[in-house]
């Protein structure tokens, strides 16, 4: 049976309220010896049956997990939003080098990659290099991980978290992926888990300028490198899943545009490396209050928050200049700065506030807004 008859079965009989947009999501199954799980048992059942859903229940055991998938997890544009970055988020819904997810199933998980993205300033978080400069061109991957069984991934603030890590790299064909992978590239890593899934966002050199190259996607346990995991023929170029390996070894190989392929910056990166120490390998964890934290905007904040009215005081613009700057009697240009840095439209709340969060139960924000008198209101917010 077709996708197309599949998906009309699934949204008359079992999930009517699903939009349009949902039931075109589907997965793509490799062709490989990886043993392939569409969707975690969960997703099934606890999915609520009607009863037209009878007729075709022997369909959906052997079909329609594929679709079902695609709604379990996050996307991409989530993930990065989980990261309050919009822009990122942005390009990931418009230049997503994935047409569809994929997952492999490896030793006790399930691995979806969910999008890859490359690009020259496409996020809002950018970090500087060395010499202070900003390196913006980066590409971006969004994976997750799901145990196989349906039971949930360790929270980041438990301590199984600690114990179970994963290496989630880009690596290119004809490079030795123990020497040119994430850590090398300079890269970087937010994780967090939502719905006992967890996700990752990966962030490392613009790798695309090898698109002629070939270019995988790889997702093992620990924490840098494994060696054990994949196989590297170094006749060919290519790099393999080791088979006897009872561990998890995703490998996806990307499809690129190798019109994308710049071999002077390809050949830079490479420069790079050889000539440097790595200095990549951080790591940022995002919790449920992080993840609170990072949703809130001057618009949604009322929605999403509470005031806390014994926190609320209102100063003088001279006192709020000088929590800032430390200086009692700022000079006319340093006052001018940072009020034109907080309130850029002269009025309202400023989208900078201080953030605090350890866990759920203590985060909280303090919002600054300007009033007409020129005074500014301070006030803190809880979850709702």
């Amino acid at each position: 049976m077709n996708d197309e008859r599949l998906e009309q079965l699934l949204k008359q009989a079992l999930i009517p309220e699903i939009k349009e947009d949902d039931l075109k999501m589907k997965r793509k199954i490799r062709s490989s010896s990886v043993t392939h799980k569409t969707v975690p048992r969960r997703t099934i059942k606890n999915r609520r049956h009607l009863p037209a859903a009878v007729a075709v229940a022997a369909l959906l055991i052997a079909s329609s997990v594929t679709v079902f998938a695609a709604w379990h997890y996050l996307s991409a544009r989530d993930v990065a939003m989980a990261n309050a970055d919009e822009q990122l988020a942005s390009h990931f819904e418009q230049s997503n080098w994935l047409s569809e997810y994929e997952t492999q199933h490896c030793s006790d998980y399930d691995i979806t990659l969910l999008g890859v993205v490359s690009g020259n300033e496409i996020s809002e978080h950018l970090s500087k290099d060395d010499q202070g400069k900003v390196d913006g061109d980066r590409t971006y991957i969004a994976v997750a991980i799901a145990y196989a069984d349906g039971k949930p991934m360790p929270d980041v603030q438990s301590d199984n978290f600690e114990r179970t890590q994963f290496f989630v790299s880009p690596y290119i064909h004809g490079l030795n992926p123990e020497k040119y992978n994430a850590y090398t590239l300079s890269g970087g890593v937010t994780c967090f888990v939502s719905d006992g899934i967890q996700y990752r966002l990966v962030e490392t050199d613009n790798v695309e300028y090898f698109a002629d190259y070939g270019i995988y996607v790889g997702v093992s346990d620990g924490d840098m490198y494994n060696n054990q995991a994949y196989i590297y023929d170094t006749d060919t170029g290519e790099i393999l899943r080791s088979e006897t390996y009872q561990g998890v070894n995703a490998l996806f190989d990307l499809p690129v545009n190798t019109a994308k392929a710049d071999s002077v910056k390809a050949s830079g990166i490479i420069a790079d490396i050889n000539d440097s120490e790595p200095n990549g390998g951080y790591l940022w964890i995002l919790s449920e209050g992080d993840r609170w934290l990072n949703s809130l905007t001057t618009e949604n904040i009322n929605e999403k928050a509470k005031p806390v009215e014994d926190s609320r005081k209102t100063v003088t613009a001279e006192e709020f200049i000088f929590e800032e700057s430390g200086e009692t009697l700022a000079d006319a240009d340093t006052a001018a700065a940072i009020m034109k840095e907080y309130f850029p439209d002269g009025a309202g709340m400023s989208v900078i506030m201080e953030k605090h969060t350890a866990a759920m139960d203590d985060a909280w924000v303090e919002t600054y807004t300007l009033n007409p008198d020129g005074t500014i209101t301070c006030l803190r917010y809880v979850p709702r």
